[in-house]
This record gives structure tokens, C-alpha cells and sequence, in this order.
């Protein structure tokens, strides 16, 4: 796995889609779509929050965005105030969506 402070592991996500750039397009565009979806749900009761956190978890780990899937896990585990914890995986996901967007607008 990566060093934390890679936003996005371009190799592993080249590996997940056999290197076809159409598919990492498409796949980078519905894990924003899904991103935006669910931290507008995170605002929810503690099991769903903790469903979310899974999901974003597993759709971050698929494309290598490491920052996500780490915080995403830590509001999963529930291990800490999860007000920090829900800012530290909405901080990571943003970052996370500018790199995908500026990959997209090339």
C-alpha cells in the first residue's frame, strides 16, 4: 500500500482497470458521483453512518484513494469523537475528488 500521503495511487488504479484510461475516466467519475452521494448522508444515525463509512471504504481502496479508505475506516471502527472523525474522512474524500477532477479535466 501506499504512503498516506498519495492522494490517488494512479499504478493501482491503472492494475484494477488493466490499464484502459476510458474505464479509469469512468471509474474516477462514479466514485465522485458516489462520494458526493454519501457525505450527504453521513449526517445520519450511528449504523448508518458506520454503513457508509464501509462503503466508501471499499470504493476508495478499488481506485486507490489510501487517505479515504483509512479515515473512512477509522469512522467505521468508531475509534475516537466521531465529529473528528467524520471531518477527517470529509477532508480526505475532498481532497481526494480535486485530484480526480483535475485528472478529468485533461
Amino acid at each position: 500500500m501506499q504512503s498516506q500521503t498519495v492522494i490517488l495511487d494512479r499504478d493501482h488504479l491503472a492494475r484494477q482497470t488493466m490499464e484502459d484510461e476510458d474505464l479509469q475516466r469512468e471509474v474516477l467519475q462514479l466514485f465522485t458521483d458516489q462520494m458526493v452521494l454519501k457525505l450527504g448522508q453521513l449526517d445520519v444515525g450511528v449504523v448508518d453512518r458506520k454503513e457508509y463509512a464501509h462503503s466508501i471504504k471499499g470504493a476508495a481502496k478499488g481506485i486507490g484513494a489510501w487517505q479515504v479508505a483509512h479515515a473512512a475506516e477509522a469512522l467505521e471502527a468508531g475509534k475516537g469523537d466521531t465529529q473528528n472523525l467524520v471531518q477527517a474522512l470529509r477532508l480526505a474524500v475532498d481532497e481526494t475528488l480535486l485530484e480526480i477532477r483535475s485528472i478529468l479535466n485533461t
